[in-house]
């Protein structure tokens, strides 16, 4: 069974509500095809959401045009200037609204009330042919060259004597030089993401390769055991729990 994941902003309950209902509509006609649907009231509340889950995308975006700043126009630019592919769809009241829509390389753009007809022939062409998340990549500085990783296959980042040690999925490690910057510093682009958890001042592990949580220890998959300092236990708990209760298209867990 495929599913969708789908964005619905709308600051007016009404229009959210008819339009869940079409969604709804669609999936009783279409038993093998499921959308999973995110309803949002405004744009900052939209993207409030992407920001707190940066690994979580959207293949489709239903965005209403009249809201409050940001409104489904300013919303759908910043999108767009945040990297996002998804497909985004406008409803308005008027058309007036349209040649806006073609600054953010909308999918389509449609009148209210909804045409169902139309949206469901959305809804069919997005299946066919679902957004599928790019690969994150981490950039590792070594000497003049850099070298880029995928985040899924980056296992560990150990701290040795300043210098890196960057463990990868397929046993090989990178080592960096000297580093300059602290520790945190250096793999700050890797905390951002849910995936990854700092176990200590001098290690970060990628919580996909870990098979167990045992008192002060991460066990990983590639047999290696990892110390939990201290000072970052409740935070590693935290994360951890947090990481594996939530949806899988999320975290892309194995």
């Amino acid at each position: 069974m495929t599913s969708l994941q789908i964005a619905l902003c709308d600051d007016n309950s009404l229009s959210l509500q008819l339009a869940q209902l079409a969604i709804q509509e669609y999936e009783r006609q279409h038993p093998d095809r499921l959308c999973r649907l995110h309803c949002f009231s405004s744009g900052t509340a939209l993207l409030s959401f992407l920001d707190k889950h940066k690994d979580f995308c959207f293949d489709l975006f239903i965005l209403d045009v009249v809201m409050p700043e940001p409104d489904g126009i300013q919303t759908g630019l910043e999108l767009r200037a945040r990297g996002d592919q998804g497909r985004i769809v406008y409803l308005s009241a008027s058309p007036d609204f349209a040649l806006s829509a073609y600054d953010v390389h909308a999918y389509s753009y449609l009148l209210k009330p909804i045409d169902r007809k139309k949206l469901f022939e959305i809804l069919d062409n997005t299946h066919l042919s679902p957004r599928r998340p790019q690969a994150r990549m981490f950039a590792i500085h070594i000497g003049s060259s850099v070298r880029l990783v995928s985040f899924d296959e980056l296992i560990s980042a150990e701290l040795k004597c300043r210098t890196i040690l960057y463990t990868l999925a397929d046993g090989s490690v990178i080592q960096t030089p000297t580093i300059r910057n602290s520790f945190k510093t250096e793999v700050a682009a890797l905390l951002a993401h849910e995936q990854f958890v700092q176990c200590s001042v001098s290690s970060v592990v990628n919580l996909r390769y870990v098979r167990c949580l045992e008192k002060n220890c991460l066990f990983l998959l590639d047999g290696r055991q990892i110390s939990i300092s201290r000072q970052a236990g409740a935070g590693v708990r935290t994360k951890w729990q947090k990481y594996w209760s939530g949806p899988s298209e999320m975290n892309g867990k194995f």
